[in-house]
């Protein structure tokens, strides 16, 4: 995966190959720049790389799907892994130093503070000028002048609740694995929890229920896991 610096972006993003590219797994990771010397640059890494999005979309590739779950139209589930992603990291002691773990909770408190935006905004709460002041309150410290103050506001109304899927995705990712860990105690596998919940491609968040209900029931009484989707020769 090669990193390339943007003008103009606010923030990482990740872009894979187009499916039938020649190399279907290469990938760009797209950095602001100044953002390599940014205390939050391990979350974005963690978000969009390993174990986020090049973990899961590459992975998704690789399987024998159906078209439609292999494409990541379902974004609660493909920003609430890369979100989770970046707790898990944080589980497992993967950030470098003091300063890149504040930046890790520096990113929840953002994304906390989208959610509370856009539900806010769009539910009629808040005016657009209300919605811009809380913008400009909350992101400010973040260093973000006024044209991403402008633009966040903008976007809540051309892209309706995206902001929203990355805190519910990621809560549902929590949930369910802790659901799985309550119901499983010393059975449950860390690592066969993230095989079973990503085998299937992106899915609506339902479905990721009831992937866990089977996991749960496969792992409680032995079996063997039936019909999973394998890699593609």
């Amino acid at each position: 995966m090669e990193p390339a610096v943007e003008s103009g972006r606010y923030a990482a993003a990740y872009r894979l190959a187009p499916i039938g590219a020649a190399d279907p797994l290469s990938a760009t990771f797209l950095l602001p720049s100044g953002l390599t010397d940014h205390y939050t640059f391990e979350t974005y890494l963690y978000h969009e790389a390993i174990p986020g999005h090049h973990l899961q979309l590459g992975l998704t590739r690789e399987l024998d799907l159906p078209l439609i779950q292999k494409l990541g139209w379902w974004t609660s589930f493909k920003e609430g892994w890369a979100t989770y992603a970046q707790t898990l990291a944080y589980e497992l002691g993967l950030y470098s130093d003091p300063l890149s773990r504040i930046g890790y909770f520096a990113e929840l408190l953002h994304t906390a503070a989208r959610t509370a935006l856009e539900t806010g905004y769009l539910a009629g709460v808040w005016s657009r000028e209300e919605a811009r002041a809380f913008t400009e309150e909350y992101f400010g410290w973040f260093g973000y002048d006024t044209d991403y103050v402008d633009r966040s506001t903008d976007q809540l109304v051309h892209d309706p609740y995206r902001l929203t899927t990355y805190f519910v995705g990621w809560i549902t990712f929590l949930d369910e694995r802790q659901r799985a860990m309550n119901v499983l105690g010393e059975a449950f596998d860390l690592a066969e929890f993230h095989d079973a919940v990503l085998r299937h491609g992106t899915v609506p968040l339902d479905t990721l229920t009831t992937i866990v209900d089977r996991y749960i029931i496969e792992t409680f009484f032995g079996f063997n896991r039936i019909s999973e989707p394998e890699i593609a020769p």
